[in-house]
């Protein structure tokens, strides 16, 4: 049976910025920085792990320099000393922090628990 749902152009817009707006929440995280404050990880320096987008994996050492414009990168410092490639971090979502930041110990990427 279908459904005719009729709406507002105001409703339609305000449906439209919220996707947008969830969309790029899903791909902006960010990384405690050194110097205070958070800085946005490269996008393409990590991949979510399937079926979830609450943990991810990075493919290779994220750009220290990295400066979308809106957010200056991680800096020169993580928590590992070690490269990042292959490690896995679950998101954690802090409301009103503006954003979704990796937790800051790495978890199993097979199991997904903290080491």
């Amino acid at each position: 049976m279908k459904k005719i749902i009729r709406l507002t152009e105001s409703d339609l817009a305000r449906i439209v910025r919220r996707v947008i707006k969830e969309n790029a929440d899903k791909t902006n995280i960010y990384y405690r920085r050194c110097e205070g404050g958070y800085g946005l990880i490269e996008p393409e320096s990590f991949e979510f792990l399937p079926g979830d987008d609450k943990f991810i994996k990075f493919l290779r050492q994220p750009d220290p320099n990295f400066d979308n414009g809106n957010s200056k990168s991680i800096g020169k410092c993580l928590a590992y000393e070690e490269p990042m490639e292959g490690l896995c971090f679950d998101i954690i979502v802090e409301e009103g922090e503006g954003g979704r930041k990796i937790a800051y110990s790495p978890i199993d990427c097979e199991t997904r628990e903290r080491w």
